[in-house]
C-alpha cells in the first residue's frame, strides 16, 4: 500500500484525493475496485424504460429464480480475497430479494463499503434498521416524477409516488446518506424540474440521464416511444450544467460552445483499442443469473464466476475488455461534448463496438446546428493578426 502514500505525499490527502489515486492505480493496474451484484430482476415498478425488470410471476414462468444467499455469500468472499472495495446492490429491485438484508449485512461485515440503488418504494422498517446500524455509503433512491400522475403515466402506478416521498423523510430522519437520480423519457421529462427544486429544498445530490435503456434489448417501437421531446431533454441537460457551473440559467445562453467549453484538440492521440471507462478495468457486474460482465449494457461477452471463479473470471474480464475497438472517428471530433460518450449506449444501439449510433451523433441529429458550431469554432481557433 505504499503507492498509496507515495502519491499523496504532495498536496494536501483530502478524501476526493484519495478516491482518485486509488481508482487511477487500480485502472492502471486493472485490479478489481468496485463490483455490483444485480440480486434481482423482479420489480414492483412498470417502467417504459427499463430493461430488466420481470414481476415476480414472470420469473417463474420463464423457469428462472434468484440466486440465494449462500451463492453471493461465496461470490462477496472471492472478492473480498482480490481486494475488492466497493459493492452497489441494484436490481429489478434489489430490495425485494429474499434475502437482502442477509447479503447486504455480510458483505457489509467484511469491510466493504455498501451501495444501494432502489426505487424507494421497499425501504421497510427491518432495512431501515439494518441502514441505520450498518450505514451504506450511499443510497440512490430514482424520482421518476412530481406527481402520482407522472409515477401512475412513466412507473405503471400512481401509489408509490407518496410512498417514495414518505421513503425519502424516514431516510433523512435517520441520516441514513441519500443520492436522487432523475431518468427521463417523454412521459416525465415535464417534471424535471420540480424533482429537480424538491433535491435542493432537501440539500440532497441530484443526477440525472436520458439514457438508461438497453437499446439492443428494444424494438424500435420501445426505443422510439421512450424518447421524448429532444429540445425539453437539451433544456434540461442545460439547466444541470449551469448550477454545476454556478451560471445564472437565464443568461448562460449556448451552454456548450467554443467559448465556455474545452474542446477535445483534433492533436491528441487516437486510442483504438479499450474500454475508455471503469467497465473491465476496475469495475464488473454480476448478475441475477450469476453471469459477469464489464457492465450491465455490456451483453457481448460474459463470464461465469460460478463455475470459472471470480478471479480467472475477471482476468478474462480485462483481456476482452482491453481488445474491445473504441469510436475513433468520436475521440477528437469537435461535437463529442454534445454527444453521449458512453461506449456501451452505442454499442447497444448499433450492435457493435467501434461505431458511433447515429441516435447520439450530433452531426446526424443537427445538422446545421454543427455547420454553424464548426464555423464558430474554426473562427475561433484562427490566430488574429
Amino acid at each position: 500500500m505504499g503507492w498509496i502514500f507515495d502519491a499523496l505525499s504532495t498536496g494536501k490527502p483530502t478524501l476526493d484525493r484519495f478516491s482518485k489515486v486509488i481508482s487511477k492505480n487500480t485502472i492502471d493496474n486493472r485490479v478489481l475496485l468496485n463490483f455490483t451484484f444485480e440480486l434481482t430482476p423482479v420489480c414492483n415498478f412498470r417502467c417504459e424504460i427499463c430493461y430488466i425488470r420481470m414481476t415476480a410471476e414472470e420469473l417463474k414462468k420463464s423457469g428462472g429464480s434468484v440466486l440465494p444467499f449462500s451463492i453471493w455469500r461465496g461470490l462477496a468472499d472471492q472478492l473480498a480475497e482480490m481486494g475488492a472495495l466497493n459493492c452497489t446492490l441494484t436490481g429489478g429491485e434489489c430490495t425485494l430479494h429474499p434475502d437482502f438484508c442477509d447479503i447486504y449485512s455480510y458483505i457489509y461485515d467484511k469491510g466493504i463499503l455498501m451501495t444501494v440503488m432502489t426505487n424507494g418504494s421497499n425501504i421497510t422498517d427491518k432495512i431501515l434498521e439494518l441502514f441505520v446500524k450498518k450505514p451504506p455509503q450511499k443510497v440512490f433512491m430514482t424520482l421518476y416524477g412530481a406527481s402520482p400522475e407522472t409515477y401512475e403515466k412513466f412507473c405503471g402506478n400512481g401509489k408509490y409516488y407518496d410512498i417514495v416521498r414518505e421513503n425519502i423523510e424516514r431516510l433523512l430522519d435517520k441520516r441514513i446518506p441519500l443520492e436522487l437520480q432523475f431518468t427521463a423519457g417523454k412521459n416525465n421529462v415535464y417534471d424535471f424540474e420540480a424533482c429537480y427544486e424538491f433535491s435542493k429544498q432537501k440539500n440532497l445530490e441530484f443526477k440525472y440521464t436520458d439514457f438508461l435503456i438497453n437499446f439492443n434489448r428494444c424494438n424500435d417501437e420501445v426505443i422510439d416511444n421512450f424518447h421524448g421531446d429532444h429540445d425539453e431533454y437539451l433544456r434540461v441537460s442545460k439547466r444541470i450544467w449551469c448550477e454545476r457551473k454556478g451560471i445564472d440559467y437565464k443568461d448562460a445562453g449556448d451552454v456548450i460552445s467554443p467559448e465556455n467549453q474545452i474542446v477535445p484538440s483534433t492533436d491528441n492521440p487516437v486510442i483504438e483499442k479499450g474500454i475508455p471507462c471503469n467497465a473491465g478495468r476496475n469495475s464488473c457486474i454480476i448478475n441475477w443469473k450469476g453471469e459477469m460482465q464489464p457492465c450491465i449494457m455490456i451483453e457481448a461477452h460474459k463470464e461465469y464466476p460460478l463455475e470459472k471463479g471470480v478471479k480467472k473470471s475477471w482476468e478474462n474480464i480485462v483481456a476482452w475488455s482491453d481488445s474491445v475497438p473504441q469510436i475513433v472517428e468520436c475521440q477528437n471530433c469537435i461535437h463529442r461534448l454534445h454527444c453521449k460518450k458512453c461506449i456501451a449506449a452505442h454499442y447497444c444501439d448499433v450492435g457493435e463496438f467501434g461505431k458511433p449510433s447515429p441516435r447520439m451523433c450530433y452531426k446526424v441529429l443537427h445538422p446545421e446546428e454543427a455547420a454553424k458550431f464548426e464555423a464558430e469554432y474554426l473562427k475561433a481557433k484562427t490566430p488574429k493578426n
